[in-house]
């Protein structure tokens, strides 16, 4: 939206470019090493938390991403002098009954995490995000095509669908309220 980005990721060359052709810094890391994030941190006023665990990974593979990585994150955030977090969670997080759904526990379990992190936070929990190549997204339109409309579960869950795009502009939309 305007501001210098640095972009923490596991494989940077899995980037994509952005739009506006200003590319931010990038910084190779993961997050289980509180002294590098803090160093990647310095000077940042604002963290936007994408990273996380998803699909069929272990409950304890989302645990140690989702809940650990989040707790080494703002570690590393207050080290720095990171004033505020921004959290992308989900929805998933919020459902009453977690005990077989490891992916939503664990995003539970991080959000606890970023409300006591003592940081100015926001959690934004999107539900499905749709956007080019998302294999949900593939999922849905071969549903769609099928002969007979598909409810999930009893017909009253509250799914809505958030084109990628839309989220990005609703996160730059918070990003710019913090400044």
């Amino acid at each position: 939206a305007g501001g210098d980005v640095t972009c923490l990721a596991r494989d940077p060359a899995r980037l994509v470019a952005p739009a506006n052709g200003r590319a931010p810094r990038v910084v190779s890391g993961d997050l289980g090493n509180v002294e590098a994030l803090a160093s990647a941190m310095q000077g940042c006023d604002v963290v936007l938390h994408l990273a996380a665990s998803t699909g069929k990974a272990t409950a304890a593979a989302h645990q140690r991403a989702n809940r650990e990585g989040t707790r080494t994150l703002i570690a590393a955030a207050k080290q720095a002098g990171v004033r505020r977090l921004i959290y992308v969670s989900t929805i998933a997080a919020g459902f009453p009954d977690q005990r077989f759904y490891p992916y939503a526990a664990s995003k539970a379990a991080a959000e606890v995490a970023v409300r006591e992190s003592g940081l100015d936070w926001t959690i934004i929990r999107p539900t499905i995000v749709l956007g080019p190549g998302s294999p949900i997204g593939a999922a849905f339109a071969k549903l769609a095509g099928g002969p007979a409309v598909i409810l999930f579960g009893n017909g009253k869950a509250r799914v809505q669908p958030i084109d990628v795009g839309d989220l990005a502009s609703v996160l730059v939309a918070v990003l710019d309220s913090s400044a």
